[in-house]
């Protein structure tokens, strides 16, 4: 029902759109007259939901800003007090695009120490491991707004067309660089 009441709330302008319900989580989707149930739903793990007015939400659950989250908390038992909003002004200080992870890799779903996960996944893959909370945090929102580009890519195969907007909602609207990076990385 949140994710339904998330949806009825987007402010779009039109029927046509992708919906990101932006938070510890990222539910992301689009609004469909009928389900979609195939090989390529089944392939790229989407689900059917009913929805309001008979319609249903396809939808897809996407790690979210709880990697941000749980990194402050970590930093936080480390004796080191941050606010996102610092955390957001570090990450605009670093250099973009230095490395990715793939946010939904199931060592980052559990609580604990993310900074440290994420160097060693950057490690693993051959990357630029981040030294700095910024560099962490600037990692964390680009991989998100990468993995929005993939799963709106998945839509728009599914549904066969390409949907030409995105809808952010929820709390993860407060973290205007992941909406802008979103923006960007989808070319929407």
């Amino acid at each position: 029902h949140d994710t339904a009441s998330a949806v009825v709330s987007v402010p779009a302008d039109h029927d046509n759109f992708v919906y990101i319900s932006s938070g510890t989580w990222s539910l992301m989707g689009c609004e469909c007259p009928e389900p979609i149930i195939n090989d390529i739903t089944t392939k790229y793990n989407f689900t059917n939901e009913g929805g309001y007015g008979r319609t249903i939400r396809l939808l897809k659950n996407i790690m979210g800003l709880w990697l941000e989250q749980e990194s402050k908390r970590q930093w936080e038992r480390e004796g080191e007090k941050v606010s996102f909003g610092e955390l957001a002004a570090m990450a605009a200080a670093s250099e973009p695009l230095r490395c990715f992870i793939d946010t939904d890799d199931a060592r980052f779903g559990v609580p604990g120490n993310i900074p440290k996960r994420i160097a060693d996944y950057c490690r693993e893959t051959g990357q630029y491991v981040p030294q700095t909370k910024g560099e962490i945090v600037r990692c964390i929102l680009e991989s998100l707004a990468m993995r929005y580009r993939y799963t709106v890519e998945c839509i728009d195969e599914m549904c066969g067309e390409r949907i030409p907007s995105i809808n952010i909602v929820g709390g993860g609207t407060k973290e205007e660089q992941l909406s802008q990076f979103a923006a960007t990385a989808c070319g929407r």
